[in-house]
């Protein structure tokens, strides 16, 4: 069940991401950063991919889709910490 869900929220993260919501840190791998907190645009990419049925086997629903979209659009970074650790805040 924890896989799935991490699963989940790997889709939910690339779709934000191709979405221009977040974007990873061009200097470290995997961390994600915040570009906008308007979630809309990664819906209708996702809805879109809901619909030609791309994601059809990670969500049930387009709720579930959508609340984990949300989620990891709002709890994305601001910044890369790890950036921030060694170079101070940008």
């Amino acid at each position: 069940m924890l896989e799935h869900r991490e699963y989940q929220r790997n889709v939910a993260n690339r779709i934000a991401c191709e979405a221009g919501c977040l974007k990873e840190c061009e200097y470290h791998e995997g961390v994600l950063i915040k570009q906008c907190s308007d979630p809309t645009d990664a819906y209708r990419v996702g809805n879109s991919k809901f619909t030609k049925g791309e994601i059809d086997d990670v969500f049930d629903t387009r709720k579930e889709m959508t609340d984990e979209i949300k989620a990891a659009i709002e709890e994305a970074a601001d910044e890369c910490y790890i950036c921030v650790r060694n170079f101070g805040p940008s």
